[in-house]
């Protein structure tokens, strides 16, 4: 089974492809360059979505265990965890 982090880089990398392709695509049509740079804007702000979602599913629940020290300072934890939306 793929984990769900690896599905998703998955999906990121077809966006890209996809997103090649509309600018081959668009540059054979002789499509006007307002109209390629908001698709292909839009386009990566998709992909980046994509991807940093993918890296948060793969960072799991966060959960470091019982407590977490920094610089010799133990941290205070949330008395519960965060539901993933």
């Amino acid at each position: 089974m793929i984990p769900s982090h690896e599905k998703a880089f998955g999906k990121a990398n077809t966006q890209l492809q996809e997103m090649v392709e509309f600018a081959i695509e668009a540059a054979k049509s002789g499509e006007r360059i307002d109209v390629v740079e908001r698709q292909l804007f839009s386009r990566l702000l998709g992909i980046g979505h994509t991807g940093l979602r993918a890296f948060v599913t793969g960072q799991g629940d966060g959960d470091t265990g019982p407590g977490i020290e920094q610089n010799g300072v133990a941290l205070r934890r949330l008395k519960g965890r965060r539901q993933q939306k």
